[in-house]
């Protein structure tokens, strides 16, 4: 069943003037990579004004987005709703979409006008919403969270309006692989580098949202894949990439014998990478 927020007619599979049943979507079972059982880790985490999510991320993802007065958009995986406010406040609405109803929940209880939620699975995205619906969608730090991010772009292809854009922001596949990368220093350098172990290899990775509860904590997957892997399946759906940003942390290190080297790394290793794609006529 569709969300009532989308009410006119869909052109290609008939009409989509139905309301979501709340057990239809209590009933999405949550797959590997979903946040429901890290759901208050992470909403703790977005919670904080001291991370990248606020100084960074969503900042630049807006940017890229660019959303216009009256323009519907989609976050794919937006867990709790942090980024509607960014969309909303220029006169954009926004829905967010994710298979955690626990995160969902809280984004409902942000009550941000111009919003609206959903649980379901990003890669049955095209059977619950209206082909065309969207002027863009935005996925940030998700597509890695979901075993297959090629299907979900897909997907999207046919939601968006042609012309429309998406926007994927990443953990840098290139820097930031999990247990296959990682600081090191050089005693005879003076230098901090960044070690990479493997890249091209998909890579199915079980994590531990609080590494420090020594295996007491909320468990969920990230699923490596290269960069081709991303701009070969936009290729596939109908995007042309028109930019690639590289965003660095905006962390300095004030004090200490590795001041210098610390803040020489972190201008030169991005955390993170972010796609903007147009959907091609």
């Amino acid at each position: 069943m569709k969300p009532a927020y989308f009410a006119k007619k869909d052109r290609k599979r008939g009409s989509s003037n139905h309301s979501v049943d709340a057990s239809d979507q209590n009933s999405v079972q949550a797959p590997k990579g979903s946040f429901e059982r890290a759901n208050q880790t992470y909403s703790k985490y977005l919670s904080r004004d001291d991370n990248f999510h606020h100084s960074l991320i969503f900042p630049g993802a807006t940017r890229l987005l660019d959303p216009r007065r009256g323009e519907r958009y989609l976050d794919v995986g937006c867990g709790d709703g942090s980024l509607a406010p960014f969309v909303t406040r220029v006169g954009g609405q926004i829905m967010g979409v994710d298979v955690s109803p626990s995160l969902i929940k809280r984004g409902e209880e942000r009550r941000v006008p111009g919003s609206k939620f959903w649980v379901g699975d990003a890669a049955a995205i095209p059977k619950h919403f209206p082909a065309e619906e969207f002027s863009g969608a935005v996925a940030i730090l998700s597509l890695q969270n979901m075993p297959d991010a090629r299907t979900v772009i897909l997907g999207l292809s046919e939601v968006i309006k042609a012309d429309g854009r998406l926007v994927i922001v990443l953990n840098h596949p290139v820097f930031r692989i999990p247990r296959q990368s990682g600081w090191g220093w050089d005693d005879g350098r003076g230098l901090q580098y960044r070690r990479v172990d493997a890249y091209l290899t998909a890579n199915e990775v079980r994590l531990e949202m609080n590494p420090g509860s020594r295996g007491k904590g909320p468990i969920t997957y990230s699923f490596h894949q290269p960069i081709s892997y991303y701009l070969n399946a936009l290729s596939e759906g109908g995007f042309h990439l028109v930019q690639t940003e590289e965003w660095i942390s905006d962390h300095i290190s004030n004090s200490g014998p590795r001041a210098r080297a610390e803040n020489r790394a972190r201008e030169e290793f991005p955390l993170f990478l972010a796609l903007l794609a147009v959907k091609r006529e």
